[in-house]
């Protein structure tokens, strides 16, 4: 039995998904952003669980995921925020909406009695090298998120060059929470 570090995510539409990876290229990229192994997302929750755990985490979020069905989102606009090594992350961010937020409450409840938080680089994908600032995101985020205003609902466009794009707000629908087992800079990089 292995520990893995996951997140909780709301994988968007293709149209949203595309979007992202289209900004993501056309402004330099961190990490390349894809449909098969680095999915545009926007976190919900996130832990470190026993890969025996996966079926059980799964079963909440199915639970959970019928109780609110589908969810109206809207990207309200492109900002950065600069990151402890003093770089920019660029993100779509996502408005808080009453839903999102019941929801981001419903799965801490339920997954934090299952989640731990001593995290390890070699507890994410490895099929890049793992900047341990990566670690730092988890083992803090149930601390962070005690209260739940302090959930910030984005979508990360992982560019390394200022983003310019003003097509906003734009809405849409999403239906899909995925578990995924996190890769370098907490990127969602294979569903669990």
């Amino acid at each position: 039995m292995a520990k893995i570090a996951v997140d909780v995510a709301i994988l968007p539409p293709n149209n949203i998904m595309d979007l992202a990876i289209e900004l993501n290229r056309k402004f330099g990229s961190l990490s390349k952003l894809n449909k098969e192994n680095n999915f545009p997302h926007i976190t919900i929750a996130m832990g470190v669980i026993d890969d025996s755990e996966i079926d059980l985490v799964n079963q909440k979020i199915n639970e959970i995921s019928r109780k609110f069905g589908t969810l109206d989102l809207e990207i309200l606009a492109v900002s950065a925020s600069v990151k402890s090594n003093g770089k920019k992350s660029w993100a779509f961010d996502i408005k808080f909406s009453d839903k999102l937020k019941e929801l981001h409450i419903a799965l801490m409840k339920e997954l934090l009695p299952i989640f731990t938080y001593e995290v390890d680089v070699k507890m994410f994908n490895q099929d890049d090298e793992v900047d341990p600032i990566s670690t730092f995101w988890v083992e803090n985020y149930a601390k962070h998120h005690k209260n739940p205003n302090n959930y910030n609902p984005h979508l990360s466009l992982k560019c390394n060059k200022d983003v310019v794009f003003n097509e906003v707000p734009i809405k849409f629908k999403s239906a899909r929470l995925a578990l995924c087992h996190l890769g370098d800079h907490c990127t969602c990089r294979r569903i669990l």
